[in-house]
């Protein structure tokens, strides 16, 4: 059971048997959907989504309509006084979204780099990040082993990983103290509203599945501005899909990269976005896009060797995203054995050290792994990592998306490397 009554004096109260926490009403609720929840530091992680963004039409939503349009005005009225944007050395790569948080920004941003060190070695490609969940003003170049993310972020060490990161409060800073240290290519995570620094190319990011909420601006809806507005700062859209999203494909096989879709047929397709994707053609009048926008198609895909090691075992899990459901429905289609109800945090939130403790002792009793994101690992310190079980993700370009977007950066790259 995941609440218990505690004697106290004469009194009982309910608790939450992970943490000791009083069990709330919205507590028991969510407990009774089979996900525990808390609501824990920093201030900026506590908000979550509300549920009427999802919804084509809401009372609540239009209640605060007209909050809606005051902020979408007081962004496009900061956009126009702002001064004009600094052209830094090297070209700038934006990888943003309109959408507050789950688009796959990261991801994405990581899977550029990638691309990148495999096609030019040589080129000297940097990371820009504003650092969201730390401390550091910057700029300050990220030291994996050295920083936390409560100095710099948990993304900042994902992206550290891969090639050279900055973080900092103003890019353009940033982007001065990267370029100062040879950087020749900057990819920006996140920063499409950020107007301080200019952008050679910017890519806008959506989720496939759950494209623009109801399509209303903050905090009617989840867009941070108007969805024709990101569109006409953007040089390409991004449609990222995840496993399960997929329909059930014909010649599925018990193999841990084709689980996911195997998984969706078993529970009849109920999945938010299953019972197939749109085809790119409907995804361009979904999302309202401009005819002549290009539109790349990608799948974050769970890494094989890690979905290997986990695969059909049992599990305890636990998740700090913008939707963790999105994992904890990957572990089941992996043919994993949730031996409790998995624990959703808000995004960027940190695990406190006496929850995460009590996870670890349940998967012991259980014989089971505790299991996380490579998100949720980058906010442990390594003495928390240890016995952790990490599953992370990589980007697989669809349907030509690659060769589309090898035309989009090939320009850039080609000016990066040739002489000043």
């Amino acid at each position: 059971m995941m609440h218990s009554s505690r004697a106290v004096g004469k009194q009982q109260r309910r608790v939450c048997a992970v943490c000791g926490k009083p069990a709330t009403a919205e507590r028991r609720l969510r407990a009774s959907k089979g996900i525990h929840s808390h609501k824990m530091r920093p201030i900026g992680t506590l908000l979550r989504a509300p549920a009427f963004w999802d919804a084509p039409r809401s009372l609540l939503s239009d209640a605060v309509l007209p909050l809606s349009m005051i902020y979408a005005a007081a962004t496009r009225l900061r956009d126009a006084c702002a001064r004009p944007p600094m052209v830094a050395p090297a070209p700038v790569v934006c990888v943003g979204s309109v959408l507050v948080g789950g688009s796959g920004k990261t991801p994405v941003a990581l899977a550029l780099g990638q691309l990148l060190a495999a096609q030019r070695p040589s080129l000297a490609v940097h990371y820009l990040s504003r650092g969201y969940g730390g401390t550091a003003a910057g700029p300050l170049r990220v030291q994996p082993g050295m920083h936390e993310a409560a100095e710099v972020g948990d993304e900042p060490l994902l992206l550290a990983a891969v090639a050279p990161t900055w973080v900092g409060r103003r890019r353009s800073d940033s982007a001065t103290a990267a370029c100062a240290s040879g950087a020749q290519l900057l990819i920006m995570d996140d920063g499409l509203q950020h107007p301080l620094l200019h952008r050679d190319l910017s890519l806008l990011c959506v989720d496939r599945a759950y494209l623009l909420g109801n399509g209303r601006v903050l905090p009617a809806g989840p867009l941070r501005e108007p969805a024709a507005r990101g569109y006409a700062k953007a040089d390409a859209v991004v449609a990222l899909s995840y496993p399960c999203d997929d329909a059930p494909s014909a010649s599925s096989s018990n193999s841990p990269s084709s689980l996911a879709a195997s998984a969706a047929a078993s529970r009849g397709g109920d999945f938010t976005g299953c019972n197939a994707l749109a085809s790119a053609e409907e995804l361009r009048k979904r999302l309202g896009m401009p005819d002549e926008l290009p539109l790349l198609l990608a799948r974050l895909e769970p890494d094989a060797e890690a979905a290997a090691r986990i695969a059909r075992k049992r599990v305890v899990a636990f998740s700090g995203t913008a939707r963790p459901q999105r994992f904890f429905d990957t572990l089941t289609a992996l043919g994993c054995e949730l031996v409790r109800a998995p624990l959703a945090l808000p995004d960027h939130s940190p695990i406190d050290a006496r929850t995460l403790q009590s996870l670890q002792r349940e998967a012991s009793v259980h014989g089971a792994l505790l299991v996380t994101t490579s998100k949720d690992a980058a906010r442990l310190t390594a003495s928390e990592r240890a016995g952790l079980s990490c599953l992370s993700a990589t980007i697989r370009w669809l349907e030509g998306s690659e060769s589309a977007l090898d035309e989009l950066l090939g320009p850039l790259a080609r000016r990066a490397c040739s002489p000043p």
